[in-house]
């Protein structure tokens, strides 16, 4: 069963990774989320779920004035024609809604059936912002500390610069894809290696994070959410301070 947003939270708590929350009324596209998380500091971004004509499944996070040329991408990757996928597929994979769709996600794709793309530019930005499997809560994340949630889900995101997506001239594709595909093979024979379920500690970890998230909802009635309320700091360490959270320049 895909979790929810309290057991996510809980699940990065585990892993001593520090979030910042912020509540806000539903939004389904970036310029909806502009309209309430314009203010937040860090890199605001978009996510992209696509399926390629061989089944295989691609997540692609970047900045959300990040242009991406689709086909263009399945060029570099050296994967077949590729289109989004239907909303089943994105609730039985990533266990969210159309309009949430995020790399946090990956914690429910327990058999590795997607693979991460990530844009180089956006993991340059210290702090990232994400929906929490849903489109009315933004997450600021430390960039590096994305990078220690994917790998404890079990996957292996692919960094590059989409930037090459957007080239016009065909001949350049080709060239592109097979240095891609010979770049990214080892990483696609890793993948395969990776057992059909998460790793023994990470499914430890996100049991606890299930069980700590009951217990606070036992405990504590939720408050429902409201546009600009002030934020939440989450720690996984109750000695650890939040992420700094000093905004870098604005990216719109």
């Amino acid at each position: 069963m895909p979790l929810s947003p309290d057991e996510l939270l809980a699940f990065l708590a585990e892993l001593g990774i520090a979030v910042t929350v912020h509540r806000h009324p539903p939004v389904f596209t970036v310029e909806e989320a502009a309209l309430h998380t314009a203010h937040l500091p860090g890199g605001h971004t978009k996510n992209l779920f696509l399926e390629d004509r061989a089944g295989g499944l691609w997540l692609v996070s970047c900045l959300d004035h990040q242009p991406v040329k689709v086909n263009g991408l399945a060029r570099l990757l050296g994967a077949p024609r590729t289109s989004f996928a239907a909303a089943e597929r994105l609730r039985e994979v990533l266990g969210v809604e159309p309009g949430s769709v995020t790399p946090f996600g990956l914690v429910n794709d327990s058999a590795h059936r997607v693979r991460p793309v990530w844009d180089v530019k956006m993991l340059a930005l210290p702090l990232l912002n994400f929906h929490p499997l849903v489109n009315t809560m933004t997450v600021a994340i430390a960039s590096a500390d994305l990078r220690r949630f994917a790998a404890a889900t079990g996957h292996v995101p692919i960094e590059l610069d989409l930037d090459a997506t957007l080239s016009e001239r065909r001949r350049e594709a080709p060239q592109l894809a097979g240095e891609s595909a010979r770049r990214l093979r080892p990483r696609a024979r890793a993948i395969a290696r990776a057992p059909a379920e998460l790793p023994a500690r990470a499914r430890g970890l996100r049991l606890r994070a299930q069980r700590r998230a009951t217990a606070a909802r036992l405990a504590v009635p939720q408050a429902a959410g409201h546009a600009h309320q002030p934020a939440e700091c989450l720690s996984g360490d109750p000695g650890q301070a939040p992420i700094d959270a000093s905004p870098p320049a604005r990216l719109h």
